[in-house]
């Protein structure tokens, strides 16, 4: 895992020490320094070089304004400060986030993941009816795609069932590298799949069996969710950002009609509820993005 080596710049002792220690739950990020002025902001931003700076405004002597203006290749900035007044000057200096005292985790977590500039989500698409089934991670592994198999995926397929999963992408579903000596998949995501009672076929990127289903929605996602709701909202937490993709993909889901020989003007909900699917039981293809960029999040 690539970490992210960060300083905190804070005149305060115990704000200092409170964020270091509330950054210590987030293995993604290394507090390499802390610095209660301006000078040693400078000190440590020449010899640790971090990625990213946690930088009050109100300190004696320079601001934190006056310390951003004086780097010539300033790494990350995330604004932490009890003064709400100068957020929108922090966005015109490109800051990732502003941050206002006291700090409180979920907060802090999606600032994490700001700076990080990844959010991922686990996709899987009915190739009969188009019903599509989402979810956001934080992170790309295998405990996260057992998760959406069988505590998402599963709740919605198992009145129907589900006939066979296709996947041709993520190590975190599978991988040929897990094969024993007898050609047997040992991956996690393989065996909980067994285990399930799911068939789950390995298909090559592009299979002509998916016609591209899933990269579909994903740019239909991009364009249509993701970077109008990110260029119009602030979000305060993951959970915020998940409420409205649900909302969005129930959209899709539900009130969206399709044209095309299988769903003929009917939405992907009324085709798979109803049973008018060509065939008993379902064919979903698995899918996971290769990391969403939530940078930057400014307010319109």
């Amino acid at each position: 895992m690539t970490k992210l080596n960060a300083v905190i710049v804070d005149d305060e002792r115990l704000a200092r020490e409170s964020l270091k220690r509330m950054l210590k739950s987030y293995p993604q990020v290394e507090v390499v320094g802390l610095a209660r002025s301006a000078s040693q902001a400078r000190t440590l931003l020449r010899t640790k070089k971090p990625d990213v700076i946690f930088l009050d405004i109100h300190m004696p002597g320079e601001s934190g304004f006056d310390i951003l203006e004086s780097l010539e290749n300033p790494p990350y900035i995330v604004f932490v400060t009890a003064h709400d007044e100068y957020a929108i000057r922090a966005f015109e200096v490109n800051a990732v986030d502003y941050l206002l005292k006291p700090i409180e985790t979920p907060r802090l977590e999606v600032t994490v993941q700001r700076v990080l500039g990844r959010v991922y989500h686990h996709l899987a698409v009915d190739l009969r009816s188009s019903y599509a089934v989402i979810k956001l991670y934080t992170a790309r592994n295998a405990a996260n795609a057992i998760d959406f198999l069988q505590n998402h995926l599963l709740a919605k397929a198992k009145n129907l069932g589900i006939h066979r999963l296709l996947q041709d992408n993520g190590t975190e579903f599978t991988a040929a590298r897990w094969k024993d000596e007898h050609g047997h998949c040992n991956h996690i995501f393989h065996e909980r799949a067994g285990q399930l009672g799911i068939p789950l076929t390995f298909i090559q990127p592009g299979h002509a069996w998916t016609n591209g289903s899933c990269e579909r929605l994903h740019q239909t996602l991009l364009h249509e969710f993701y970077i109008p709701a990110m260029s119009r909202k602030i979000y305060n937490s993951l959970e915020e950002l998940e409420y409205d993709l649900q909302l969005f993909l129930y959209w899709y889901n539900h009130q969206r009609t399709h044209q095309g020989y299988r769903l003929k003007g009917k939405t992907p909900a009324q085709v798979y509820f109803s049973g008018l699917s060509p065939q008993p039981g379902l064919l979903f293809k698995v899918h996971s993005t290769g990391g969403l960029s939530c940078l930057p999040w400014p307010p319109r």
